[in-house]
């Protein structure tokens, strides 16, 4: 999945994909869509394991939560990388995550 934010807007657009991920199948027919990014934009590209966390209290960390987390405005005392991943780990309880995280942040 992966969040486009434009220059001066809060709520960014929401690109998701119904295809199965790369790799976890013998598939060789996707579906493809285009959109055109203008400059200065910001795309955070993410596997589900920035999001699937299972929380302290035994519920686990939603899309529309972490959505809501990569929507706050930047920290100048740390990025928003370190601060998510931070925050995860304050979530879980620990230091180790029950699946994988992968995580991009393009800007344009």
């Amino acid at each position: 999945s992966a969040l486009l934010f434009k220059t001066g807007q809060i709520a960014p657009i929401e690109l998701e994909s119904l295809n199965p991920g790369v790799g976890m199948f013998e598939w060789d027919d996707f579906e493809q869509k285009e959109i055109i990014v203008p400059e200065n934009a910001r795309i955070f590209i993410y596997s589900d394991g920035a999001y699937e966390v299972q929380k302290q209290d035994g519920f686990t960390w939603t899309s529309r939560e972490f959505i809501q987390f990569m929507s706050q405005p930047d920290d100048t005392e740390m990025n928003k990388m370190d601060r998510l991943i931070q925050h995860l780990r304050m979530l879980k309880g620990g230091n180790v995550l029950d699946d994988d995280f992968s995580i991009m942040d393009v800007r344009l």
